[in-house]
Order: structure tokens, then C-alpha cells, then sequence
């Protein structure tokens, strides 16, 4: 009687071995961009949303609204670098404030007033610093109007204020 064992044989190991690395050196590199481009995204549909309701808030109002950055979520912080950010009235009472997550915010170096419609606000760029490694660096910008659009060039000033 002859014994047969099954099994897998060194080359055999090898050959998988060899596969699974090279699909491994070609999947990961995609995932990363994949998941940088979806974390901008989502930073930069969650800056248009925001410039939106505060365009909306300030009309609806009739008075000026500030958007600024926070740290406490009650009063506007000095700096030009943060994920929180508070809508506050003329008086700097606090209307709303919109939790960030991990992404920075780079704030041009100016208030960002948002008038009731007809009147113009101060235009703005906003740059989620999502990480540029993969992709380039994209910005929400609003016109004096207060209409946000995606900017594929923002201002050097901005990009280079963000974390590496």
C-alpha cells in the first residue's frame, strides 16, 4: 500500500508567498491615497456645509455673523490653526458651534464676516489640512456673495500653515 500525504510543498509556499507581496506593494499605496482622498472629501463637503448654513443663519438673522476657530466652543481663539468652529453674532455670542475631528483648519489671516444677503461678506479660503502626501492640496473658497466652491489652488500662505 502506498502512502499519498497531501499538503503544500516548499515551491508552492513560495509562489503564494511572492504573489500575496506583490499584490500587497500594489493594494496598500491605493488604500492610503483612496482613504487621503475620501478623508479630504469629507473635510471639504463639511467646510461647504458649514459656510452654507452660516450664509443661510446670517440672512435669515439679518444681522453679521463670524466664523472663527475655537477651542472651548463658547469664544473665538486667536489662532489660525484648529478643527472646532463657532459662529458667533455681532455681540460674539456664540449661535453655533460645529465639533471637527481630527483634521486642522487653516484660517486665512483676516475675520471671516458672513453679511445677509444682498450685502457682501468677506470672500475667505479654508484649508482642511487633510494630509498632502497623496493628494493635492484642495480649499473651500466663498466669494463676497458667500457661495462656496471647491478651490484645486489654494494660496501657498495657507498650505504652508498646515502640519506636516
Amino acid at each position: 500500500m502506498i502512502n499519498h500525504q497531501k499538503g503544500v510543498n516548499l515551491l508552492d509556499m513560495l509562489v503564494a508567498l511572492a504573489i500575496l507581496t506583490l499584490l500587497t506593494g500594489v493594494a496598500v499605496p491605493g488604500y492610503q491615497s483612496l482613504q487621503e482622498k475620501q478623508r479630504q472629501a469629507a473635510e471639504l463637503n463639511r467646510l461647504q456645509a458649514i459656510v452654507q448654513l452660516a450664509r443661510t443663519l446670517a440672512t435669515l438673522h439679518q444681522q453679521e455673523l463670524t466664523l472663527c476657530i475655537t477651542q472651548n466652543a463658547q469664544s473665538c481663539s486667536s489662532s489660525r490653526l484648529g478643527a472646532d468652529l463657532l459662529l458667533v453674532d455681532q455681540t460674539l455670542k456664540p449661535l453655533r458651534h460645529f465639533p471637527g475631528n481630527t483634521t486642522k483648519i487653516a484660517f486665512p489671516d483676516h475675520d471671516i464676516t458672513l453679511q445677509p444677503l444682498p450685502q457682501r461678506s468677506t470672500g475667505a479660503t479654508l484649508l482642511p489640512c487633510s494630509g498632502f502626501t497623496q493628494q493635492n492640496a484642495k480649499a473651500v473658497t466663498f466669494s463676497v456673495t458667500g457661495r462656496p466652491r471647491i478651490n484645486d489652488d489654494p494660496p501657498s500662505s495657507l498650505v504652508n500653515s498646515c502640519p506636516p
